[in-house]
């Protein structure tokens, strides 16, 4: 089980001035919480992540995508994703949580470094590491290990003076990042003009001893799909095991063991069903077919407007329900034809799947005609994601967060 643990408040501070590189000093490294945790199944670790831009004063700003790459003790890379800073938990302005299972699925036991990098306007304006170390206990039987140790000055002194420190070279990891077997896939990362949900990695595909080869399918006339993202989670859902992204002939492969995974799916203008999907992977290898079909938001009313639609989805891929959706315009005086229409203000809630709709004027036949929305998602703890942009004259759009 995920147990749930508080913030650090040491965070990566990612300055967004042209002219200023981030420095990891200067904010005291990534936010990472619990630092010692267990390697089971289970044991999880929260990152935390703040953003200030700098361009003109101090103010604490979101970020379009993040980079967060995680490496084992021996120094391999064992997972990076690149995450459209909206599909991010984001509690609060310009500050992010990203949770990871602490060890790789063998609950390998050692220092783990993680590096995060920052992007906005398609420029990376910060980069820095931290380090969290995964031992055999469970966190709950290492909770229970340290309530009974009995604190004294010379039981401290003794255990230091005998202590073997492990030091972890984060700096070198850090510029690791650029490494040519890296960057080239590492660097693939998504922005604001791809969609909620899609998260595009990694340099690996899982860690298993089987191949496990899947291919994407469009039901309707059985082309191949290139582009799906492919999420390969253990049966209880508590760790993914492997991800990657279909190529030219539909095709993923990941390297699993040998075991039951729910397989989740997405690519923007298509539906996965069952979701997520079951695979059985066993020596020596599995081959198996996952099928989309192109979805069709349908027809806005009245015709002259425009259907705009998307979904709310989780880190897992998993739709939100009960979410809202607003768009509202803050020009004003705002008209159409001529009649004024501001204040103008629609809002709508997603259904079990996520999904979400609102009908409206495109923003070429308001005056002024380059009106843009304002679209906001708020859901439970307040807002968690929001865009400004203009709506196009055409029957349906969907909309990129």
């Amino acid at each position: 089980m995920k147990r749930a643990c508080f913030l650090s408040l040491a965070t990566v501070v990612f300055v967004m001035s042209l002219a200023v590189i981030f420095g990891a000093g200067k904010a005291g490294g990534i936010g990472i919480s619990p630092q010692i945790a267990g390697n089971g199944s289970g044991d999880s670790v929260y990152v935390t992540i703040a953003s200030i831009d700098t361009t003109f004063y101090p103010e604490v700003t979101n970020l379009d995508s993040l980079d967060i790459l995680r490496y084992k003790p021996d120094g391999s890379l064992l997972d990076s994703t690149s995450e459209n800073a909206s599909n991010v938990l984001n509690p609060t302005k310009g500050f992010y949580r990203a949770a990871f299972r602490a060890s790789d699925v063998s609950g390998t036991k050692g220092v783990y470094s993680v590096v995060v990098r920052g992007w906005l306007a398609g420029k990376e304006r910060g980069i820095s590491s931290r380090a969290y170390e995964v031992v055999e206990e469970t966190f709950d039987q290492l909770l229970a290990t340290v309530s009974t140790v009995d604190i004294r000055t010379d039981s401290i002194k003794d255990t230091v003076d005998n202590y073997t420190y492990i030091q972890v070279d984060t700096a070198s990891i850090a510029r690791s990042v650029w490494d040519d077997d890296i960057v080239d896939i590492a660097d693939r990362r998504i922005r604001y003009s791809d969609s909620v949900g899609t998260v595009l990695s990694t340099p690996t595909s899982g860690s298993g001893a089987y191949a496990c080869s899947l291919y994407y399918f469009n039901s309707v006339d059985t082309t191949a799909i290139q582009g799906v993202y492919c999420r390969s989670m253990n049966n209880t859902q508590t760790a993914t095991c492997g991800v990657g992204l279909s190529n030219p002939d539909g095709l993923v492969v990941l390297s699993l063991d040998d075991a039951m995974y729910r397989v989740w799916s997405y690519k923007v203008g298509y539906t996965f069903s069952p979701l997520p999907d079951s695979v059985t992977v066993s020596n020596p290898s599995v081959v198996d077919t996952i099928w989309a079909t192109s979805f069709d938001p349908g027809n806005p009313e009245p015709p002259s407007l425009c259907r705009v639609y998307g979904w709310v989805r989780n880190l897992s891929g998993v739709g939100i329900s009960g979410a809202t959706v607003a768009a509202n315009v803050r020009q004003t005086p705002l008209r159409y034809g001529a009649v004024i229409i501001s204040p103008y203000f629609r809002s709508t809630e997603t259904d079990s799947s996520g999904y979400w709709y609102l009908d409206l004027f495109p923003s070429c036949n308001l005056d002024p005609s380059t009106t843009s929305y304002s679209f906001s998602i708020y859901y439970q703890t307040g807002a968690i994601a929001v865009k400004e942009t203009t709506v196009p004259d055409s029957t349906s759009w969907e909309l990129n967060w």
